[in-house]
């Protein structure tokens, strides 16, 4: 046997606007039971549980949500539902062009660190810009440093470069982007491709090219 509704008084114990919804949805539904049925709910009663789902949705006073009958207020509920659902639309497309813009500002720094260790030759005199990785972190960031052992070597110069190990190299080049199927195979060829994503000029790099073994 089904038992009579619990109306929530006051209704502003309610302060979720799903939990009020439901509340005035059961209420509606009571409504079309006979009057005399101890289990019959007033349209009055339902409509003000609808009022307070309203006034959570749109966070207006709940005085000033007009009574109304309950076909009109369930419209009402639909439509900010719909703005609602709009509105997180909007959010996740300006979300998205917020992560394209950074992508092509990391981007833009990317090719002007590299631009800038083209001038400084070997990183002698003036050491290398440390380039960022694929995921936008610098070979100092926590994750390269600390959370992985042995941490990255800071390639500050070409000498730098110059003496990595085979494993260093590819763990480098592998952080850079470079995919397991592109992987250079030899000491040498990694070496070059690193001389390059770093930036080292032309000039220097076919230097190192005829001298490296």
């Amino acid at each position: 046997m089904d038992e009579a509704p619990i109306i929530v008084e006051p209704l502003a114990d309610l302060t979720n606007y799903r939990q009020a919804k439901s509340h005035a949805g059961v209420l509606q539904a009571y409504t079309r039971r006979p009057v005399e049925d101890p289990k019959h709910v007033t349209a009055e009663e339902a409509d003000r549980a609808e009022a307070r789902a309203i006034q959570l949705a749109n966070f207006v006073p709940f005085e000033g949500i007009p009574r109304s009958d309950a076909a009109t207020l369930a419209q009402i509920l639909q439509r900010l539902e719909q703005m609602e659902t709009n509105i997180n639309h909007r959010f996740n497309h300006i979300e998205e062009k917020i992560d394209n813009l950074e992508k092509k500002i990391n981007n833009v720094e990317v090719i002007a660190l590299k631009a800038l260790n083209g001038t400084r030759g070997d990183g002698t005199w003036i050491e290398y810009e440390l380039i960022p990785f694929t995921d936008g972190k610098l070979p100092s960031h926590q994750t390269y440093q600390v959370d992985t052992q042995p941490p990255y070597v800071y390639l500050r110069r070409a000498t730098d470069i110059a003496k990595l190990q085979s494993a260093q190299l590819t763990q480098y080049l592998s952080s850079y982007g470079v995919a397991a199927a592109a992987m250079p195979t030899t000491v040498k060829a990694k070496r070059k491709e690193l001389y390059r994503i770093i930036g080292v000029s032309a000039d220097l790099l076919s230097a190192y090219d005829a001298l490296s073994p």
